[in-house]
């Protein structure tokens, strides 16, 4: 997709902030999409990367009524053609610790989530009787390549990016053909400086065995394949999870158990909210 391809499209990205989301930002801007970033509070706005959004509003994707109330404004207000939702968080804790604190949020962000935003999408979308009348054309999620591929301490992460694909695959027939409703599944991310602490003999060591390259994934690389989803040159694809792992995912493997051990007694569960 070259530039201007998204040109004059009203983008909504959940969890654009950091990470893969904000990639997407940058480069959906760079693209000539007009760029509204969500965050869960206030507080969130000034830590917002420069030069990517025409607006920020707040959304709490635990919440039906914010997400309502604000994708209901923002509808009225101007056409929302593309919904990118990269809001997520890691939900780390052995099955054998059973971190319930840790299961629900994962179950509340990544699943719960995303399927609140589904229905109050879907339920919008209702008041739109043709595909010529249709105000959201495209909406991608993001997944992981942990929802078919297990890690020790990730049961929460992996079972809730699991379940995107089968929401992705309803959503896709429910929304159609006013809409098309696709996944991206990223490998592990270069630039996911938390992970990399935590893990840094695993994370050598995917890049070691990595089969293009002997590196992680960059986000731009993540972006490029969301913004291909967002646009035009997509308009036959629905209902899929893309992979973007280079093909790290045929050549897995699995934390050292003495640094899983070790992330454990570190309290990693607090990482944060990422996808």
């Amino acid at each position: 997709m070259t530039l201007g391809m998204l040109a004059g499209r009203r983008v909504l990205i959940l969890g654009g902030d950091t990470g893969v989301g904000a990639a997407v930002a940058h480069l959906l801007t760079q693209r000539g999409a007009i760029v509204t970033l969500s965050v869960v509070s206030s507080a969130r706005r000034s830590s917002l990367p420069d030069g990517i959004a025409t607006d920020v509003v707040e959304i709490d994707l635990t919440d039906e009524m914010s997400i309502h109330s604000t994708l209901l404004a923002l509808e009225e207000e101007r056409r929302l053609d593309v919904i990118v939702n990269c809001a997520g968080t890691t939900g780390y804790g052995k099955l054998a610790d059973l971190n319930i604190q840790a299961w629900n949020d994962a179950i509340n962000i990544n699943m719960m989530g995303s399927m609140i935003l589904l229905g109050v999408l879907g339920s919008l979308m209702r008041r739109r009787v043709s595909p010529a009348n249709a105000c959201i054309r495209s909406i991608v999620l993001l997944s992981s390549i942990n929802a078919d591929v297990p890690i020790p301490g990730y049961a929460a992460y992996c079972a809730t990016k699991a379940a995107l694909a089968a929401l992705v695959r309803v959503a896709a027939l429910e929304f159609a053909p006013l809409a098309r409703v696709n996944a991206v599944a990223p490998g592990p991310i270069e630039k996911h400086s938390k992970v990399r602490a935590a893990f840094p003999a695993f994370v050598e060591g995917q890049r070691q065995i990595h089969p293009l390259a002997c590196r992680l994934a960059l986000p731009a690389e993540v972006a490029e394949v969301v913004a291909f989803l967002a646009g035009d040159q997509s308009s036959w694809i629905t209902g899929q999870t893309i992979v973007v792992d280079g093909g790290v995912s045929l050549n897995y493997g699995a934390p050292p158990e003495s640094e899983l051990e070790q992330a454990i007694e570190q309290s990693c569960g607090a990482w944060g909210k990422s996808s």
